[in-house]
């Protein structure tokens, strides 16, 4: 069922890695804000939909996120560019909350250096992927297999 509340305000929690992975059917419903402490965060295996909520760019500890095999299939990090090239999806949530031609702020992920995110139909093209993990030079492991990808690799663009 659906994840029952946000997690945003659990200051006591003493462990700084959240596995919430689960087995289908798992939680349902938009991915929860985390503990601002948060390092791992694993939400793999469940039915979550939609993007990494904008909260987690306060995550100024984050390691790595696993939000592989869930129901994702917009591009889960919502910030980077926001392009008038037809080929290159527009987040519509946030998109329309900015001028044309503005991207919102990418957070400052300095030991951010695994992202998980296989196995959503996401359905993005590879130049938008590609122009947002490059926004966080520490990533070692990044694995977007079978997302739906599309289009020709070509130059990155801020």
């Amino acid at each position: 069922g659906n994840f029952p509340f946000s997690l945003r305000n659990f200051t006591k929690i003493e462990n700084d890695e959240l596995h919430f992975g689960g087995k289908p059917p798992g939680f349902t419903g938009p991915l929860p804000e985390m503990p601002v402490h948060s390092r791992v965060v694993d939400w793999s295996n469940n039915q979550f939909t939609g993007p990494i909520p904008l909260q987690w760019g306060e995550l100024h500890d984050i390691v790595s996120i696993d939000i592989s095999s869930n129901n994702i299939t917009v591009a889960p990090l919502q910030w980077g560019a926001v392009s008038d090239d037809k080929t290159v999806p527009r987040i519509a949530e946030v998109s329309s909350l900015l001028p044309d031609g503005l991207f919102l702020q990418a957070p400052t992920w300095d030991k951010f250096t695994a992202l998980n995110v296989a196995n959503n139909r996401i359905g993005w093209h590879q130049n938008y992927f590609l122009s947002t993990i490059a926004r966080y030079p520490t990533l070692r492991s990044v694995d977007a297999s079978n997302t739906g990808m599309f289009g020709m690799a070509g130059d990155l663009y801020d």
